[in-house]
């Protein structure tokens, strides 16, 4: 198992993109570094102070992609020690799928996982980790012994949502439409621009200058950008997961409805149903043709089509929201 884990740990480190991507972070923090510390003689001195800057970003660069090299040595033999202490040769591992909880059981004791602290589960070639939230560790289970359905189990109830398995069919008014192509795209953008009207936004773009500040002390005004241009990049990373969250929800050409119940809203997608009650909203939004909800719980934030949500349903859901 040690060997099947390393293989598929290498398999995602030692890619060209990882090297590529360590050296040149090193090369521009040595160059970057070296230029601006020698800027003052560079009226005097322009070539030399281009060759040290060059020579400390090869310098720079070497060194981290080593570090890289480094740490994969070291992970194979910790990934090894790991797998023999949690599957000894001969044993079995059994994984049971409770209603609430994800059950593990090995030689080394049994786990119990909610499915609400569950991120993702990844599937490799020889192994399938279970990401935990919280955990700086991932849950490694052989090969196979998830089958797809109930990966799907998985990943439906940690996001909060049931299989469609689990839902019995609709008894009440639905409504349904078909995902357009632009679908995704148009509700991580609604996402983004909701983010950028809100206040929380603006506070840890203030706390990315401050972090910068001291940076730009000691190596430059110039650092001072580095701030906003990690906001920017939080919100092009948010604007990139929410497209992705949504695609794999929501394909294009797929069928989505809402069935609306005495107390509570009935969301269906191709792959899974989710029950949303009204006195469960906190908040909601309209922006364009995408109707945000906050929720009390877990996730904290979904997203319907305004065509699925008549104006009188909407209403209802806002009463909850507005007695709060």
């Amino acid at each position: 198992m040690a060997n099947e884990l390393n293989r598929d740990v290498l398999g995602r480190v030692n890619r060209p993109l990882v090297w590529v991507a360590a050296a040149l972070v090193g090369f521009g923090f040595g160059f970057v570094a070296s230029f601006d510390a020698n800027r003052d003689s560079l009226p005097y001195h322009r070539g030399e102070v281009v060759r040290i800057a060059l020579f400390w970003g090869l310098v720079i660069a070497t060194v981290l992609v080593l570090a890289v090299l480094v740490g994969v040595v070291v992970g194979r033999t910790a990934n090894r020690l790991r797998m023999q202490r949690l599957f000894p040769s001969g044993s079995v591992t059994e994984v049971v799928l409770a209603q609430d909880a994800l059950v593990v059981t090995r030689p080394a004791g049994t786990r119990t996982i909610p499915y609400s602290r569950i991120r993702r589960v990844q599937v490799h070639e020889h192994t399938q980790w279970i990401v935990v939230r919280g955990r700086p560790t991932v849950e490694i289970l052989p090969a196979g012994l998830l089958p797809p359905d109930a990966i799907e189990t998985v990943q439906a109830r940690a996001s909060g949502a049931d299989p469609l398995s689990w839902s019995r069919e609709p008894g009440g008014s639905e409504r349904r439409i078909v995902v357009s192509d632009g679908w995704a795209a148009q509700v991580a953008a609604a996402n983004v621009r909701e983010i950028l009207h809100g206040s929380r936004f603006r506070v840890r773009a203030g706390l990315f200058v401050l972090a910068s500040a001291p940076i730009a002390y000691v190596a430059g005004a110039g650092w001072l950008g580095l701030g906003p241009v990690l906001a920017l990049a939080a919100l092009g990373s948010t604007y990139v997961r929410t497209r992705r969250a949504m695609a794999a929800a929501l394909p294009s050409g797929s069928t989505t409805g809402v069935e609306v119940l005495d107390d509570r809203m009935i969301s269906r997608t191709a792959r899974w149903a989710r029950e949303i009650r009204f006195d469960d909203v906190r908040e909601v939004k309209v922006r364009g043709g995408v109707v945000f909800l906050r929720m009390r719980s877990s996730p904290p934030l979904l997203a319907l089509a305004r065509d699925l949500v008549p104006d009188d349903v909407l209403e209802r859901l806002r009463a909850p929201a507005s007695a709060s």
